[in-house]
């Protein structure tokens, strides 16, 4: 969970319990760039196996007050305004987690982005593998800047070897599913 405070005031908390304009940028920030997140706050293979329909963790690009299944889910009660990150994976390094999270959310403040209507089903869809998050990851300017591109660039050699170690695994589901039938 995530607020923004100046002077003691949350500068996410807008009339009626409804997300004031800096929390619709920094939300807009957020999935301006969540795929190219996705291979931070999601670093490992088993990471997007839960990333999919018919689990609880979003799959889509997309933000509510109530939705259980939104990348981001927007809460305000009693002056506590936050914007909830629904996709990030326990088994993300938290302070690049952090890192990339708060920078996209800030340009979208800085750039005035617009998360579009909340609950929106024409949205972008979240990487379904570490190998296609790795390179959107490289593909995006903002987390270039952030993570610095070496970072960047030696973090994607680790995580394409991952993901092609991974592919040449031969699974018990496969052997199972393959082998024993024919």
């Amino acid at each position: 969970n995530i607020s923004m405070y100046k002077h003691g005031l949350n500068l996410f908390e807008g009339e009626k319990g409804e997300p004031s304009l800096t929390a619709m940028h920094f939300m807009g920030g957020i999935m301006e760039h969540a795929q190219a997140m996705c291979a931070i706050t999601n670093p490992i293979v088993n990471s997007y196996k839960r990333l999919l329909s018919g689990f609880d963790a979003p799959t889509s690009v997309n933000w509510s007050k109530r939705g259980e299944k939104t990348l981001l889910k927007f809460h305000s009660s009693y002056e506590e305004a936050k914007v909830e990150l629904r996709f990030p994976d326990p088994a993300a390094n938290p302070y690049l987690a952090l890192a990339v999270c708060i920078s996209a959310g800030l340009e979208g403040v800085r750039k005035g982005i617009e998360p579009g209507e909340a609950n929106a089903s024409d949205c972008r869809r979240l990487p379904e593998n570490l190998k296609d998050a790795t390179r959107l990851l490289v593909e995006d300017e903002l987390m270039q800047t952030v993570l610095g591109e070496k970072l960047v660039h030696a973090y994607s050699e680790i995580k394409n070897q991952e993901w092609d170690d991974y592919m040449l695994q031969v699974s018990d589901w496969e052997i199972e599913k393959y082998l024993v039938k024919m």
